[in-house]
């Protein structure tokens, strides 16, 4: 069973291919990837149940390709058959990936049903890809944490598949999603559909980097100031910013404060955080500090406002400071 094949030159390439060809049009699969349960963090275990209608030809599938491994029958038997040169028509490719490539499987065992069912497990690898850090955290600590790194996307994986009805399922450790699975073909009754499946996988913590920053602090008496800031912040997970930072005049005015702060948009993004306040120059007593920023890539425009609580008096404080981090 054979389709033309397209390709594109930057595609990336399949980790993994999963090939399940169905000899009959009204054969019906369904795909469970369990990649929670797996021994390696970079393989899943695929249950490939296929049924018929037919009371007189039982489900034959070709099942394999590259990176599966392990292929055991659960319910049906080998048929001894290989197909091999096998290519699949670019007929969708999944919502995370763009244009896919065009692989060939070679190798494909063949299947048959005991009955009208057919049950096969497979062992499949999938490997990791660099790929770009999009968080506030990695943009505002391009040093630190850094744009690239190789944990961020997983995969992908590979299916090409000829049915009449076609349901995939994800069972996935914490943190891991697999984008673009709900928008997956429900039908390829005649050619081949070629779906590539990415496994993505964030990080739950990143180090983030040092902050500092200058500018200008008011209280409730109308006294106005220089301040400064110095700091470190960290992202768990990517949007919420915390953070641990002393805002000083460098004479007789300092406060340490903790923040939590989230973090939204993209190149420009928005922060909006409370947490705990402490003044510790000149008199101790503590506060609760809120704060707001604005900002773009490494530098991030932030107001803060201060109520501090002394005996039955309470105090306000203000302020207003370009941030930068590294």
């Amino acid at each position: 069973m054979t389709a033309t094949a397209v390709g594109h030159a930057k595609s990336p390439s399949a980790a993994s291919t999963l090939t399940v060809l169905a000899a009959t049009p009204e054969t019906g699969v369904h795909l469970a990837l369990n990649c929670n349960t797996a021994l390696e963090s970079n393989r899943c275990t695929v249950t490939v149940t296929a049924k018929t209608n037919s009371s007189v030809s039982p489900p034959r599938v070709f099942v394999g390709g590259p990176g599966t491994s392990a292929i055991q029958i659960l319910t049906g038997r080998m048929t001894g058959e290989i197909l091999s040169g096998t290519k699949a028509n670019q007929r969708f490719c999944g919502a995370m990936m763009g244009q896919c490539p065009i692989a060939e499987s070679t190798g494909l065992i063949g299947a048959e049903g005991k009955q009208n069912t057919l049950v096969v497990t497979i062992d499949m690898k999938y490997e990791a890809e660099q790929d770009m850090d999009l968080s506030i955290a990695a943009l505002r600590h391009p040093v630190v944490t850094g744009r690239l790194h190789d944990g961020l996307m997983e995969g992908p994986v590979e299916l090409v598949i000829t049915a009449e009805e076609i349901a995939v399922t994800l069972e996935a450790p914490t943190g891991v999603t697999a984008p673009g699975l709900e928008q997956l073909p429900k039908s390829c009754p005649n050619t081949p559909c070629r779906m590539l499946m990415g496994l993505k996988r964030d990080r739950p913590f990143r180090p983030g980097g040092p902050i500092f920053g200058i500018g200008a602090r008011f209280d409730d008496t109308g006294d106005i100031g220089l301040i400064g800031r110095v700091g470190y912040e960290i992202a768990a997970p990517k949007e919420l910013l915390i953070n641990l930072h002393t805002d000083t005049d460098f004479h007789q005015f300092a406060t340490l404060a903790l923040t939590a702060e989230g973090a939204f948009g993209t190149f420009l993004y928005s922060t909006l955080g409370i947490g705990p306040v402490m003044e510790v120059v000149p008199d101790i007593r503590p506060g609760i500090r809120s704060s707001a920023g604005l900002g773009a890539y490494v530098a991030t425009i932030v107001g803060t406002f201060d109520v501090y609580f002394s005996g039955d008096s309470i105090d306000y404080r203000g302020a207003v400071l370009i941030q930068a981090g590294f």
